[in-house]
């Protein structure tokens, strides 16, 4: 007997395992089948795990994503929605949980639903037409007249077609299935419109061409911040080349550079630079190098580059106040020729240097001034005197130096300064003003991280109206 209740108990935890793989997992990328082979982008939409990352309990999740009547409105919200683009059109393709259920809601709404081919068919706002099977509802449009019936050709071989025939195989879905957000895109910039992108662009690209190059992107909500991650994606060997010399050229941040920046700036940035790669890199391409030789006629800009060596930082202390740049240094040599950059071509340029000493110098660029100070390691650059020379190693501890450290490039934006001095007076200030900052950080080629952080105590479900998305 007591064999027998051993069975029992395995095969209980078996269909408990199942229950739960179902109410979690739901149907995973089933929906995705349907998806046109020919896509430009593609977007996957799991509104349950968009809750779970949040913290929310199956409970809470049900009250959030359903309304009162939540089981007669049809859809499945325990599997992923598609968004898409094709041919022009934008898509979406709807898990169901009851089609004669949702076919309800449509007309509830004041929706025309009618049959046709074996299927249910609506069209929405006029422009937007609908096809609905047994276990989901694809979405096309905007199209009118004979460009309707041509969707509705598309959205019947495509709605029930095998997964061999759908979009599943193509490298954009391929991206998509690397993401594990509950919001994810993958897309190539040849989806983008052409305005996007700079004519004056290709003169430095030579023969690459950025229609090879793909984007993936992941969003995620927590309580307390938005995270938006960003992959670029390739099969090109000279994009993937230019990819990953950004590993090259750039180092990982120590953290040293914040010792000597102002505190709590409104603005901090910083990359981390390998200043003899980055030259070379550059002397690459045939546009760059013709820019540099002719920078080079004015000051010795080699000579600079070659000497950074570890991190170039960017400080906004204050919105009225003067920025910083500093960089840090393997030497200040390039210091002591600074009197001798005063040529026939400088100054026809604008330029004028003064060398006040070996540490200290001042640019001119038409009347302009710009300080600079350096003490061997680190070269300061304001163009207030007194921000320059002040400037230094000292104790003062930055809010987030834990996240600076490991990143290649990093910055930081202070929302509530800007909120309390331009919107103090609008609209929408109480919204903006329950955001701290956002970050933007890249530990390496492959991620491209935001952060869109809230202040403490706010939380990001109390600044969404859930009922007007119901």
């Amino acid at each position: 007997m007591k064999k027998y209740g051993i069975i029992a108990a395995i095969v209980a935890v078996c269909i408990a395992a199942f229950i739960g793989w179902k109410m979690f997992h739901g149907r995973g990328d089933a929906m995705a089948s349907s998806l046109p082979k020919d896509i430009t982008a593609v977007s996957r939409v799991d509104a349950k795990q968009l809750a779970l990352d949040y913290g929310l309990s199956l409970d809470e999740i049900r009250k959030l994503l359903l309304s009162d009547n939540g089981k007669e409105m049809g859809v499945d919200l325990m599997t992923p929605a598609y968004l898409f683009a094709s041919q022009g059109t934008l898509g979406a393709i709807i898990p169901l949980s009851d089609k004669d259920d949702f076919c309800k809601l449509l007309e509830s709404k004041g929706y025309s639903v009618e049959d046709q081919r074996g299927m249910k068919w609506c069209t929405l706002n006029g422009n937007l037409l609908m096809g609905i099977a047994k276990d989901r509802a694809m979405l096309m449009g905007p199209a009118v007249g004979s460009e309707q019936e041509q969707l509705r050709n598309v959205i019947y071989s495509c709605i029930d077609q095998s997964e061999s025939e759908s979009g599943k195989n193509t490298l954009l879905f391929k991206n998509l299935e690397k993401r594990d957000e509950p919001l994810a895109l993958a897309t190539s910039l040849e989806a983008l419109p052409q305005t996007v992108l700079p004519s004056s662009l290709n003169r430095y690209l030579g023969d690459i061409n950025l229609n090879d190059l793909g984007l993936s992107a992941g969003l995620m909500a927590k309580r307390d911040r938005l995270i938006l991650n960003l992959t670029p994606n390739s099969e090109n060997t000279k994009i993937d080349k230019a990819i990953s010399q950004f590993d090259d050229i750039l180092k990982p941040l120590d953290g040293s550079m914040l010792t000597a920046a102002p505190s709590n700036s409104l603005l901090h940035f910083e990359i981390g630079l390998k200043g003899d790669k980055l030259l070379r890199t550059l002397r690459e391409n045939k546009v760059i190098r013709t820019i540099l030789l002719m920078l080079n006629n004015v000051f010795d800009l080699d000579m600079i580059l070659n000497s950074i060596d570890g991190a170039l930082a960017f400080s906004w202390p204050q919105i009225e106040a003067d920025p910083v740049l500093q960089v840090k240094l393997s030497d200040d040599k390039f210091m002591q020729n600074v009197a001798s950059w005063n040529d026939a071509i400088s100054r026809a340029a604008g330029f004028q240097f003064y060398a006040q000493d070996k540490h200290r110098a001042m640019l001119t660029y038409k009347g302009k001034p710009f300080y600079f100070t350096s003490n061997n390691d680190m070269l300061t650059i304001s163009t207030s005197e007194a921000m320059a020379n002040s400037t230094g190693h000292h104790d003062i501890a930055y809010k987030y130096a834990d996240e600076v450290k490991g990143q290649r490039l990093y910055a930081s934006i202070d929302f509530s300064k800007i909120t309390n001095k331009y919107m103090h007076n609008s609209e929408s200030y109480k919204f903006l003003n329950a955001f701290q900052r956002l970050t933007v950080s890249a530990k390496n080629s492959e991620n491209l991280q935001f952060q869109l952080v809230l202040n403490d105590g706010e939380n990001l479900l109390d600044l969404i109206d859930i009922e007007s998305l119901k």
